[in-house]
């Protein structure tokens, strides 16, 4: 038997060298594209994006989320939206099947009562922390942040499309300014999840909502808090929080079949 090696062919060295050879490097400048603009996988970028749309309503509940439908709004390929997918349904956004796919998950009336128990619980925990041990700086955040509020509410900003989200960014830094100075890290990581789930139900509570005084509630919320009353201040969040939940839950019942 021959124990000659093979002789390599002309036809035979090209496969050889393609098969060795180092993909070709990415020209400095030049975009990536698996990257967006800002840096984002577009994974990340799928992500956020439908997050947000499932959040504010844009997407509705219980809406199908075809991947055809999906590519055309985000342009965006199979892969990216496939992982973002995932990403919603491990955060429980999205539910799926074999048979139906991907569809944006139910919201609830007894979802939304056990949400805000929840956030009563971690908030009124944070905010006594915080009126205890809250410096200066934290005292200035809140001022800052009510006054932000406070300048918005008074345009109506709340009432209508194009001003909302503006109101949203306000409302929520807010009521995270009020917390802000709380000593458990853990806590406000936990609050912070909850208070984006709960954007999913707000549309409601702003729905024939200008007979409620809103800018009175915050206005009583941040008084107590300037002034170092930890139990006004959270008696004053927790009827907050309980009046913008029957609201949401009037809204449910006067929708219902």
């Amino acid at each position: 038997m021959s124990s000659e090696a093979p002789v390599e062919t002309r036809r035979s060295r090209p496969a050889r060298l393609a098969r060795n050879a180092s993909p070709p490097r990415r020209q400095a400048g030049a975009p990536d594209p698996l990257r967006t603009e800002d840096g984002q996988t577009l994974a990340t970028s799928a992500y956020r994006r439908l997050r947000d749309d499932i959040l504010t309503g844009v997407l509705p509940p219980n809406s199908k989320l075809l991947m055809r439908d999906l590519q055309d709004r985000y342009q965006l390929s199979v892969a990216p939206l496939r992982e973002a997918l995932s990403r919603l349904h491990a955060e429980e956004l999205v539910c799926s099947s074999d048979h139906r796919g991907f569809w944006v998950s139910p919201i609830s009336i007894q979802e939304i009562r056990e949400l805000t128990h929840m956030r009563m619980l971690l908030e009124e925990s944070a905010l006594r922390d915080s009126i205890a041990g809250g410096g200066g700086d934290w005292e200035l955040e809140v001022v800052t942040a009510f006054r932000r509020l406070e300048h918005l509410t008074q345009r109506g900003a709340q009432f209508a499309a194009a001003t909302l989200p503006e109101f949203d960014v306000a409302h929520d830094a807010f009521h995270r300014a009020l917390i802000a100075a709380g000593s458990s890290r853990l806590l406000l990581r936990l609050r912070a999840s909850l208070t984006q789930t709960v954007r999913r139900y707000r549309t409601f509570a702003l729905i024939d909502a200008s007979a409620r005084d809103h800018l009175g509630e915050h206005r009583g919320i941040f008084e107590a808090t300037i002034e170092r009353d930890a139990e006004t201040a959270v008696r004053r969040l927790s009827e907050h929080y309980e009046l913008t939940t029957r609201i949401i839950v009037s809204k449910f019942e006067e929708a219902a079949p």
